[in-house]
């Protein structure tokens, strides 16, 4: 089969769904799966499958797609698995949105009718529609064979090119491949609502809202505002490295490490003594610290009570148990949320492909999803463990990551009172999550995730507020330095945080 695809030339690939496609012999299912074994050249993608094997029931092919992407195809003659495509007897026609099945199961099931077709002729006066049908059959015949290559070629357009969160021509984003929701699909039930600016963020304290940041020097005032306010700031431990602002490798004007390339807890010392803009209580804990990101963690804890790891956090206020559960769920139905892999040498590595139990990284990482799964929760407890001790020393090892996407649904989750959360923030994550161009492709991922942890919490539907800092700039270069803004002192602004 060599056609020329229809489909725009702005489409935007999502997420590889599945990775089989299979039919039962002897029907329809198994001509559409046939054809598509032809190959396909187009302008957005080119299909390319081996021979047969020698039964005549599995060929393996690679789809390349325009944006340099490749993924594997298998096709499967007398199985039921990845995207099944299922004869019905009772079906005459077919539609792309007629599918059942989820990521859960792992199986996802298109009907595919009898006919294909049925020109629409008038019933004769008095015959009964079983009479039309077995009429219409045979009149389908000269154009069946094209109508099944013209399903075929939407099955590869929807489940190979456009995958889950994909965009179309005018940089609309779709959940499914096959296009918007089919009736009876859940409405939004997370949704991000603009809370404006805040020019006083003691206001924010009452409501509980939280900031997020990274670890290391903070070069803003935002983050150093809402930790001085006594506001909970989460520390995000599992970004790829400390480039871009995110610098575990400078204090107070000192650079302590040179691996700013690295997962921020690989980097290693450079240099532990720091000058005279900074407490002898941070000093001390610079020469204690096992890297500079305990250090960063003990000493930004140390002056603000109220910074806490992201993972002992969720620990904290999930629950270890709860947690595992939420996990197997997202390895079920999501699993491409488990999308990086850090190795033994603090090396990211982005997802690359899932399917039949595996997670696939670039450069050859790979991992099962239960493995996934227990690879997140014994980071978490090693994350926790260094934010109580900062002697400790991570041990050398492959671990697996989240996405931001399940932080912000869990987050908002655990701080939920009365169908509202609340977040401070910086004003790029601002700027993106309500008015950037990928906002529409946040609201669909973070919904998902939320339909699908919130029955766990006992949770129907949250509004996830968010605001922006009025201003972000502060005199001191970092949250070391001596001074701190008038007015604003932890323990003082949140009564929670005296001991």
């Amino acid at each position: 089969m060599n056609t020329r695809s229809t489909i725009g030339s702005k489409i935007t690939p999502g997420t590889a769904i599945v990775e089989t496609i299979t039919a039962l012999p002897g029907g329809n299912a198994e001509k559409v799966l046939r054809l598509i074994a032809r190959g396909f050249t187009g302008d957005q993608f080119s299909l390319i499958f081996g021979d047969w094997d020698g039964d005549n029931v599995q060929c393996t092919g690679v789809a390349r797609l325009f944006n340099g992407e490749t993924r594997t195809v298998v096709l499967k003659v007398g199985s039921s698995e990845g995207l099944f495509l299922e004869d019905r007897e009772d079906l005459l026609s077919f539609s792309l949105k007629n599918i059942r099945g989820s990521s859960r199961s792992g199986v996802f099931t298109l009907p595919i009718g009898r006919l294909l077709y049925v020109p629409k002729k008038k019933r004769k006066r008095g015959e009964p529609q079983s009479s039309r049908m077995d009429r219409a059959k045979s009149d389908t015949k000269p154009f069946l064979e094209a109508r099944v290559e013209g399903i075929a070629r939407q099955i590869m357009g929807t489940w190979i090119l456009h995958g889950r969160d994909w965009k179309d021509r005018n940089g609309t984003s779709y959940e499914f491949p096959y296009g918007s929701m089919p009736r009876g699909e859940a409405p939004e039930a997370f949704s991000v609502v603009d809370g404006g600016l805040v020019s006083d963020i003691k206001k924010l304290i009452p409501i509980r809202a939280l900031r997020s940041t990274h670890i290391g020097s903070w070069a803003g005032g935002n983050a150093i505002h809402a930790a001085q306010a006594g506001m909970t700031v989460i520390l995000n431990e599992f970004n790829r490295d400390s480039s871009a602002g995110r610098d575990v490798c400078l204090c107070a004007g000192n650079r302590i490490s040179f691996d700013s390339h690295l997962w921020p807890p690989a980097a290693s010392w450079s240099n532990r003594v720091l000058n005279n803009d900074v407490s002898s209580e941070v000093k001390q804990l610079a020469l204690e610290a096992s890297s500079p990101f305990s250090f960063h963690v003990a000493a930004t804890r140390k002056r603000f009570p109220n910074c806490v790891l992201a993972s002992s956090f969720f620990l904290k206020e999930v629950g270890k148990n709860r947690l595992i559960s939420i996990l197997k769920l997202v390895a079920q139905q999501e699993p491409e949320r488990f999308y990086r892999v850090i190795d033994e040498k603090g090396v990211t590595h982005s997802f690359k492909s899932c399917g039949q139990g595996f997670i696939a990284y670039e450069n050859g990482y790979s991992c099962t999803l239960e493995e996934a799964v227990s690879s997140v929760v014994e980071a978490f407890e090693e994350m926790s463990r260094v934010q109580d001790d900062h002697r400790y020393v991570l041990p050398d090892r492959q671990r697996i990551v989240l996405d931001t996407h399940v932080y912000v649904v869990l987050s908002a989750l655990c701080e939920n009172r009365e169908g509202e959360s609340h977040h401070l923030s910086g004003r790029f994550t601002y700027d993106y999550m309500l008015n950037g161009s990928e906002a529409a492709t946040q609201r669909i991922r973070n919904n998902r995730l939320f339909r699908l942890f919130s029955e766990l919490f006992g949770v129907s539907k949250l509004r996830l507020v968010v605001y922006k800092a009025a201003s972000e700039t502060l005199s001191q270069r970092d949250q070391y330095g001596s001074s701190v803004v008038p007015g604003y002192e932890p323990q003082v602004l949140n009564p929670e945080l005296v001991a």
